[in-house]
């Protein structure tokens, strides 16, 4: 009887992880789609992609940030959803890292133009590490 009240308590965490995932990301996309020249210059503040992948980078991010987390949202494709997911935020994570480590103090960009103000900080990977957490805590959870 203990096993099945732990499933579901196991069940219920996983999905509030999906939305809590899911719904961070749809919120970020949305600046995003609505201002991507002001995203591309966020992007290109990392100083990682090469020039010419910049616009075409702001373009399609937003789109797969938003249909990825609307797919974890609903439960439909969960694992495949939560992989790019994972993905976008272990990318991100790599992002800040390496401009922490340069010691350039630029905004995060991750929730559109207001969040350029924000300098990345160790907060900043903290955060990312605790999404990332719940991301690998859905891949391999046998309730998701």
């Amino acid at each position: 009887m203990k096993t099945m009240y732990l499933y579901a308590g196991e069940k219920y965490a996983i999905t509030l992880f999906r939305w809590v995932l899911g719904f961070i990301f749809i919120y970020a996309s949305l600046d995003k789609l609505r201002h991507p020249s002001d995203f591309a210059e966020a992007v290109y503040g990392y100083r990682i992609l090469p020039e010419i992948c910049i616009n075409i980078f702001a373009i399609i991010l937003p789109w797969i940030e938003l249909i990825g987390g609307g797919l974890l949202v609903v439960g439909f494709c969960k694992k495949g959803s939560i992989l790019i997911i994972d993905a976008l935020l272990i990318i991100f994570f790599m992002a800040m890292a390496i401009n922490l480590w340069r010691g350039l103090e630029i905004g995060c960009g991750c929730f559109g133009v207001e969040s350029t103000d924000d300098k990345i900080s160790v907060s900043y990977l903290l955060r990312e590490m605790g999404m990332i957490a719940m991301g690998i805590y859905i891949y391999f959870s046998k309730a998701a």
